[in-house]
C-alpha cells in the first residue's frame, strides 16, 4: 500500500469510502453470480469480468489492511516470489498484470511472455524452464500469469470473503 491510498482514504468522507467498498462488493458479487469464470465465455466478456473482479478485490483487499487494520496474509498455495510474498500481493500483481498491458509482470524466465493461461480443473497447461504450470485443484480455476498463478476460489474469492468481513465489522463499528 502506497502512502498516497492511506492519504487519499484519511480524508475521503466515511460515507464515500463506505459507498465505494459497497460498490466493489456488488460487483463482485454480480461476477460470482454470473459464473462467467467458470463457463468462460465469451472470452471478451470473460477477460473484463475477471479484469474488474481483480480491481475490485484488490480495492477491498487494500482498504482491509487501511481502515480495519487488517491485512489479509494467507499463503495457502501462493507462490512466493518477488514480489508476492502473500495473497494480498498475489492479488495487487493480478491485478497490475491484468490493467497493464505491457508491464514486465507477463514475463517469465528468458523472455517467455505468459498473459493470463486459464486452467479449469486439475491439469498441466505447460512446462518449461524445470517447472510445472497448471492447477492442482480439479475444483477450482487457475489464472496464470507470468510466473505466479492465482486460484478463483482459494485466493480471490477467500480473499474477498476475509476483506467483506473485515470491512462490514469495521463499518458496524466505526459510522453511524
Amino acid at each position: 500500500m502506497t502512502s498516497r491510498m492511506a492519504f487519499t482514504l484519511a480524508k475521503m468522507n466515511d460515507w464515500r469510502i463506505k459507498f465505494d467498498v459497497e460498490q466493489d462488493i456488488s460487483e463482485v458479487r454480480a461476477i460470482v453470480d454470473s459464473q462467467i469464470v467458470e463457463r468462460g465465455e465469451p472470452k471478451v466478456f470473460f477477460r473484463a469480468a475477471v479484469t474488474r473482479l481483480s480491481i475490485c478485490i484488490r480495492d477491498l483487499v487494500a482498504k482491509s489492511q487501511i481502515l480495519a487494520k487488517k491485512k489479509i496474509s494467507f499463503t495457502d498455495d501462493v507462490i512466493i516470489e518477488a514480489p508476492v510474498n502473500d495473497v494480498s500481493s498475489l492479488v495487487k500483481f493480478m491485478r497490475n498484470a491484468m490493467c497493464h498491458v505491457d508491464t514486465d509482470l507477463h514475463l517469465l524466465d528468458a523472455g517467455v511472455y505468459f498473459s493470463m493461461e486459464i486452467v479449469r480443473g486439475k491439469a498441466t497447461s505447460h512446462q518449461m524452464s524445470g517447472r510445472s504450470f497448471g492447477s492442482d485443484y480439479a475444483d477450482d480455476v487457475a489464472f496464470l500469469i507470468g510466473p505466479q498463478r492465482i486460484y478463483y476460489r482459494r485466493h480471490l474469492i477467500r480473499a474477498f470473503d476475509e476483506a467483506v468481513a473485515n470491512l462490514e465489522s469495521h463499518f458496524r463499528d466505526n459510522l453511524c
